[in-house]
């Protein structure tokens, strides 16, 4: 416990460089409910995919994090640096600390972010689809807005996850949905599969 005090009160008078990656990673590992670790994780991912030219990343796996700093150690230049890798890893480090703490409001709309942002190019997309997809209604509740807007994702592996994420939560919930739906609707660029599936809720759900 005292080797991870010590590396995380370094990390957090460091600036965000890649080169504290691997120190993050071991704490994480060493201690897996340490909240304190994974926001570290989650914001220096975040700060070192996001170049002037680059949208914000987030989270990876064990294998997106070896790579993301071994792009760092090798002294790479920057048109080599994996930038999606460091967004794979911010990615699962916000969905962690949405487990380790609950709700919160700004953790859900980074990881959404990142995630309607990089799409199927995540290392780590099926698992934190599948996280996002198990959120709890009373995340879920929180970011509807963001999931309205990305019914026409031009990626339809996106497209399929909010879907699905609607679906299960209009099961005890479907009130809830009614208002944005009327706005979408309401919307001419709303495209006709979105406003199908919306046909098919309001037709499963009578209010």
């Amino acid at each position: 416990e005292v080797y991870c005090d010590a590396i995380l009160s370094y990390v957090s008078r460091s600036p965000i460089r890649p080169g504290v990656l691997h120190l993050l990673a071991k704490v994480t590992e060493l201690q897996p409910k340490r909240v304190r670790a994974w926001k570290h994780w989650a914001y220096f991912n975040l700060g070192c995919a996001q170049p002037s030219d680059i949208p914000p990343t987030t989270s990876s796996s064990r294998s997106s994090r070896s790579h993301s700093t071994k792009n760092v150690n090798n002294n790479e230049d920057d048109d080599d640096v994996n930038y999606t890798a460091f967004a794979s890893a911010a990615v699962e480090g916000f969905s962690m600390l949405i487990k380790l703490t609950g709700p919160s409001l700004h953790f859900l709309c980074q990881l959404c972010a990142l995630f309607f942002s990089y799409g199927p190019t995540l290392s780590n997309f099926q698992s934190i689809a599948s996280d996002l997809k198990n959120l709890d209604s009373s995340c879920v509740i929180q970011i509807i807005p963001q999931l309205m807007v990305q019914f026409d994702h031009p990626s339809s592996d996106v497209r399929q996850v909010v879907y699905e994420i609607i679906r299960v939560f209009s099961l005890k919930h479907f009130q809830a949905l009614t208002m944005p739906f009327c706005l979408l609707k309401a919307t001419t660029s709303s495209s006709k599969a979105l406003l199908d599936f919306i046909d098919q809720l309001s037709h499963d759900h009578p209010v």
